[in-house]
């Protein structure tokens, strides 16, 4: 367990930051070839999911969309699943690698807290408790979702793509930079997809390639999508590890 810790720590202290548009890492080959092969054998089938708009905990999201949290629903998996995932979990979860991440990002973070709006004021106050949700995602057909920025109680957002190969490298995610001003109230919208490309200019796309990771500090403008739709209805496989701070 302290070797996961270790490794995965280790990773993101040794990568370099981009900042157009917004601070980002984008990693490939994060976890070793055969630990990612582990990660391959032990994705869980499709019925152990449910729809993520089922689920009451988003707005805007494509039906197409199917999740599984590995903190309240790892119990549903076969058990030799279950202490694979438990092991991911303990790993990235841990102070060690909440204290690599918030490092790396340390400037980030502080021109967050110095320019925090009033709604976001509400929800961290001034020092928030961290708390962190694992889930897997299964994308099909049609899946596509406009510009935005995340709610204003995430922290951080890890996108580990999971694809056997890839195929489906360009149905990545897309990195945004506002046309024009974007009012406060607007923040936190999702976007349409007429209107990111009326507002807003596609900067770059990291690619769904099979073992990389998108890892941005959420932010007024960490403006973000997917712009390709998944059109040979392939599954699509991702690791979501997300950061949430809340004042209480």
């Amino acid at each position: 367990m302290n070797e996961l810790k270790e490794k995965f720590s280790n990773t993101i202290n040794m990568s370099k930051i981009s900042s157009d548009p917004f601070d980002h890492l984008y990693i490939e080959n994060f976890f070793e070839d055969g630990f990612y092969q582990k990660i391959q054998e032990n994705i869980p089938n499709i019925n152990h999911f449910e729809k993520i708009t089922d689920t009451k905990t988003v707005t805007n999201y494509s039906p197409q969309r199917y999740i599984l949290s590995l903190q309240k629903d790892i119990k549903k998996i076969p058990q030799n699943q279950q202490k694979f995932w438990d092991e991911i979990n303990i790993a990235f979860t841990s102070v060690e690698f909440w204290n690599a991440v918030s490092s790396k990002f340390s400037q980030t973070l502080k021109e967050r807290f110095s320019n925090l709006t009033k709604r976001e004021k509400e929800i961290l106050g001034e020092n928030p408790k961290i708390s962190c949700r694992t889930a897997l995602i299964k994308d099909f057909t049609k899946y596509q979702l406009g510009a935005h920025t995340d709610s204003p109680n995430k922290m951080f957002s890890f996108l580990f793509y999971i694809p056997k190969n890839n195929e489906l490298k360009n149905i990545g995610t897309s990195l945004y930079r506002p046309r024009d001003i974007i009012d406060e109230e607007e923040i936190t919208k999702h976007f349409n997809k007429d209107q990111t490309s009326l507002r807003f200019e596609k900067i770059k796309t990291c690619e769904f390639k099979k073992n990389s990771v998108f890892i941005f500090a959420r932010t007024n403008y960490s403006f973000h999508g997917v712009e390709e739709i998944n059109i040979n209805q392939s599954e699509r496989n991702l690791f979501l590890l997300n950061f949430y701070g809340n004042k209480n």
